[in-house]
């Protein structure tokens, strides 16, 4: 069996992202192992109309690297954006003597699938783990965006000149509480894996919340 050293190779991978212009998948996939986190965000939501506002929260895929290299996290950006994989950085205000510290996220369902279809086939561990159940996950329940939500669940009404003036999106509750807690179900198995910690919103809170069995 081939043993790895999982300090020395992300020092090996230091070594790659200072040394060239551009990221190998490998060097992202390692560094991701060190510097990075994969989970779903569960939050409750506020808004007046859309599924938020009927189930009144959201969860959704998140991925964050984060380090103090900023050199380091700029050509981390050039490779997702050589990857075309849409993505946000910030650098929150900190305090001497603490480094500012990037972090970039991912949060959209077909960025999240196409990082992970990448970097899965070098991940090891805890992290293959992971990202493997996200992946699962979203293959099984995640959606792409609007266009997907529209032609399976849209009723739109379109003016003679074939412009659209007004769009009705016909929810099932039910079916979308029901795909809700399999995502949830996914949420805490990871959530386990991270940290071996429970979160208060988890399947069980939902399915008590709204009346559904526990399976």
């Amino acid at each position: 069996m081939r043993v790895i050293d999982l300090n020395k190779k992300l020092i090996s991978v230091y070594y790659v992202f200072n040394c060239m212009q551009t990221c190998s998948d490998e060097a992202v996939a390692w560094f991701f192992m060190g510097e990075g986190n994969a989970t779903f965000e569960c939050m409750q939501r506020h808004e007046q109309r859309g599924l938020s506002a009927i189930l009144g929260y959201q969860v959704r895929p998140y991925i964050s690297i984060s380090n103090t290299d900023l050199t380091l996290m700029r050509l981390l950006r050039g490779w997702f954006k050589a990857k075309k994989i849409k993505h946000n950085v910030y650098i929150p205000k900190t305090k001497p003597p603490r480094k500012p510290c990037a972090v970039l996220k991912i949060g959209r369902v077909v960025d999240v699938k196409k990082f992970l279809e990448i970097i899965l086939p070098y991940l090891i561990g805890r992290k293959q783990t992971v990202c493997q159940l996200m992946l699962e996950c979203l293959n099984k329940f995640g959606r792409e965006g609007w266009s997907e939500i529209i032609k399976t669940k849209g009723i739109i009404t379109r003016t003679k000149k074939g412009r659209i003036s007004s769009l009705i999106i016909n929810w099932d509750v039910e079916q979308e509480k029901k795909r809700f807690l399999e995502i949830m179900r996914y949420r805490d198995y990871i959530l386990s894996i991270n940290s071996g910690r429970k979160a208060k919103n988890n399947y069980a809170y939902f399915a008590n919340l709204w009346g559904m069995e526990i399976g």
